[in-house]
């Protein structure tokens, strides 16, 4: 199955296009406390099975503007269930 590692890395993939960097961990396990479990970083080779709860924590900063982009996910037999209902469309501010 997949890793921690394997979905940090898949994560700096897909935002390295942008010109996008995110150092530390994306996210990390949520249960009893948020620092006895795994975190989403590449060099975490622990495997994700069905059951885990991440919560991601992904900011970005630019000039003095910090964006964030944060969800809960399950992971699933067969994928992930997002645990927020947060509408999935992107804001754009006015110039």
């Amino acid at each position: 199955g997949a890793t921690c590692a394997d979905v940090a890395r898949a994560f700096q993939a897909a935002i390295r296009p942008y010109g996008l960097t995110k150092e530390g961990r994306i996210g990390y396990s949520v249960g009893l406390d948020f620092l006895d479990g795994p975190s989403l970083t590449t060099s975490n080779d622990t495997e994700i099975v069905a059951n885990m709860t991440f919560h991601f924590q992904s900011n970005f900063v630019e000039r003095s503007e910090i964006y964030m982009v944060s969800d809960t996910v399950r992971v699933t037999e067969n994928g992930a269930e997002l645990m927020s209902a947060f509408p999935r469309t992107l804001f754009e501010r006015p110039a």
